[in-house]
């Protein structure tokens, strides 16, 4: 029953004794069974050593049957290829000269990648984008020189309003003692009038 059973790398993990980086190194090198199924790797439920490799890798998931870019087309023909020599082998040849010959495993043709660089470096779009954030940070520096220039001024100015202030309540202390000076005479005046 277990040969059949299929299960996550987390519970294989737990169940077995096995860390989650080494099984995914066993499927990188393709030395498990296993199944990619809703975006999860699945291993079958077999001790390590049990496990005999099979290359068919068949995609059981119900999500993308039928729906298969090109380049998973691709992979999954170059598996194909890759079962039919692996289940056929040559009489005299053991199991283990099939697996180490070069002709039973053909090379996996890369597929060609475009240089994004170049693409970035000749872009109009790119080149008008980098010109406008030129711009846009000239004009923010200059906006930020104008309010330190401000800056300084309005601070020269309060120094000037502070001084203005001290003088003004200087000034007005003084005026203060002259007039509590005189405010007594001024009273004594008004309370002679009155008698």
């Amino acid at each position: 029953m277990t040969q059949d059973t299929w299960i996550t790398l987390a519970e294989y993990s737990q169940k077995y004794k096995v860390s989650q980086s080494t099984l995914r190194r066993r499927i990188k090198g393709k030395k498990v069974e296993y199944r990619f199924e809703n975006g999860k790797y699945i291993i079958k439920n077999l001790p390590l050593s049990d496990h005999t490799i099979d290359y068919s890798f068949k995609d059981d998931s119900p999500n993308l049957k039928g729906h298969r870019s090109p380049q998973h087309q691709s992979i999954v023909s170059t598996h194909t290829h890759e079962s039919q020599a692996f289940d056929s082998p040559s009489e005299g040849q053991g199991l283990g000269e099939v697996f180490t010959s070069e002709q039973a495993m053909p090379a996996v043709e890369k597929p060609e990648v475009e240089e994004t660089s170049d693409y970035i470096e000749d872009s109009p779009m790119i080149a008008s984008a980098t010109n406008l954030l030129r711009e846009i940070k000239k004009a923010y520096g200059l906006v930020l020189q104008e309010k330190q220039e401000q800056i300084l001024i309005l601070k020269d100015e309060i120094s000037n309003l502070q001084m203005l202030v001290q003088i003004l309540e200087n000034e007005n202390a003084r005026l203060k003692q002259e007039q509590h000076i005189k405010v007594p005479e001024l009273k004594w005046e008004t309370e002679l009038e009155f008698d």
